[in-house]
């Protein structure tokens, strides 16, 4: 009876270890893909806040083109839209501190480019139409948007280093978990086969 006993110990802490690896395979399997979804969504928000600006650019020039206040409303929407993308990548890689750094140049950047186009209603709205003012202005807010695009570029590049990365730990975590599937499948049905014959022989 004790060596049944001991044959079922065998067997019992076999499966306790194949539950375990199998429980680090899966916890493992889903922390790569939650950070190679959190990769996708700040690049994601990187490109939401590159159309915000050029809708909020569109509104602005329309205004300009044809003094119809419709377009001011498409403007300042882009505003707000635009600094709310930011906070959220800002939230969403607190982890990085490259990308946090990128954060604290490219806000001043947006209000200084928003600041700018809002010069250059206000030239209209005051009825100072002075062309060389407008171009000034206008030359001076391409430029820092060019610079914000840049900016946003080289995050969008970091973004996607980290996400081969992260593809490839998903790729290692998903052959690692089908390893231990079958190994542990495999020491369940040999446990189980060699407790049988324990009990058999003695």
């Amino acid at each position: 009876m004790t060596k049944i006993n001991a044959g079922f110990a065998v067997a019992l802490t076999a499966l306790a270890f194949i539950s375990i690896v199998s429980v680090w395979g899966v916890l493992r399997l889903l922390d790569a893909l939650q950070w190679r979804r959190h990769t996708y969504e700040v690049i994601i928000k990187l490109d939401d806040i590159t159309s915000s600006l050029n809708e909020g650019e569109t509104g602005a020039y329309g205004y300009l083109m044809t003094g119809n206040a419709i377009y001011l409303k498409t403007f300042d929407t882009s505003i707000e839209a635009v600094h709310q993308k930011v906070n959220d990548i800002a939230k969403l890689t607190l982890d990085n501190p490259n990308q946090q750094h990128r954060i604290d140049i490219l806000k001043p950047m947006i209000i200084e480019k928003n600041a700018l186009i809002g010069e250059l209603i206000g030239l209209l709205k005051n009825k100072r139409t002075n062309a060389s003012d407008q171009w000034v202005l206008a030359d001076r807010e391409k430029i820092v948007m060019d610079n914000i695009q840049k900016l946003i570029n080289g995050m969008k590049r970091e973004e996607y280093s980290l996400l081969k990365q992260r593809s490839a730990l998903l790729d290692s975590s998903t052959r690692t978990l089908i390893v231990i599937i079958i190994a542990g499948n495999l020491m369940a049905f040999t446990s189980v086969i060699l407790s049988r014959l324990f009990i058999l022989i003695y």
